[in-house]
């Protein structure tokens, strides 16, 4: 006969046979959770690092492309600034030549000929000579006195702006010269009758294309650009260049490329890569064009 401890002791061995592989599959479990884990852990962290590379090296690239379009851009925009300004000294140079060597004389019967006095009071060209498209305009303020100085310097802005302004007007709408008087000699086929549609209390000195060059605002007397301005007359948003010629230190007169805001938002901010936009300023940071600063 089995004693009772001796069939305890049976059965729980036999308890201990039964269980044993039940808690052997619950580790086997546990460590190939782990292991899964560990190993999907891994694999995101790796997915990860690798996605932060490859973003990395991408906006490396692109910062780098766009570098070079932004360097090649701006040099091409930059043409039609520097090509005013060598106009400019160009015409410059030959205006205070012709100033000087005619500074003695009186052109009174020439002026008479090519000028009148309109009913408005203002100094304009003859109408019944005049072709807007292929001469200059003249403006002349109502209340200046006519004497020999203003007639040589009219002449010579006249007998000047017609060839040059012809040549250029391939790359500029314009080419004009003012003066601190009031003045304004104009060629600008497009817009043929400005200096006869110009009204006659219109003091071209209060607008920033004449002040800009005055001796006030420009001291180091360089050529300047203004900012973007509404011209009333030719109706157009528009920068303009302008080029003080001083003679013996008396400022004389002020040589002009006007470029409309149209043309240079055409060409410089409509045409951009996807996903930016261009914009130009002046060297003091002000804004020349910008996609969202103008509308038209």
């Amino acid at each position: 006969m089995v004693s009772n401890k001796n069939f305890a002791d049976n059965f729980s061995q036999s308890s201990n046979l039964v269980t044993t592989p039940a808690r052997a599959g619950s580790l086997t479990r546990k460590t190939l959770l782990q292991i899964t884990a560990g190993v999907a852990t891994a694999i995101v962290a790796s997915t990860a690092i690798s996605y932060f590379q490859v973003m990395n090296t991408l906006k490396a690239q692109t910062l780098e492309q766009l570098e070079k379009y932004v360097v090649e851009r701006g040099q091409r925009e930059n043409t039609i600034f520097t090509l005013a300004e060598d106009n400019h000294a160009l015409l410059k140079q030959e205006l205070v030549r012709r100033l000087e060597t005619t500074s003695n004389s009186d052109p009174k019967v020439q002026f008479d000929k090519l000028f009148v006095k309109s009913k408005d009071g203002v100094i304009r060209n003859r109408p019944e000579s005049f072709d807007g498209k292929r001469q200059p305009g003249v403006y002349i303020d109502k209340s200046l006195k006519i004497n020999a100085d203003i007639r040589r310097r009219v002449l010579a802005f006249y007998d000047l702006v017609k060839p040059y302004g012809a040549a250029w007007h391939n790359r500029f709408q314009d080419t004009y010269i003012t003066t601190p008087e009031n003045i304004m000699v104009m060629y600008w086929p497009e817009v043929p009758t400005w200096t006869q549609d110009a009204a006659a209390d219109l003091y071209m000195p209060n607008e920033e294309y004449v002040w800009v060059a005055d001796k006030k605002h420009n001291p180091a007397r360089e050529t300047a650009w203004t900012g973007v301005y509404y011209d009333k007359v030719a109706k157009s948003w528009m920068v303009s260049a302008e080029t003080p010629v001083d003679v013996d230190g008396r400022h004389v007169a002020t040589i002009g490329h006007d470029v409309l805001l149209t043309e240079l938002l055409q060409r410089t901010v409509n045409d951009h890569i996807k996903g930016a936009y261009n914009l130009i300023f002046r060297e003091d940071g002000r804004a020349i064009a910008h996609p969202k600063l103008y509308h038209f």
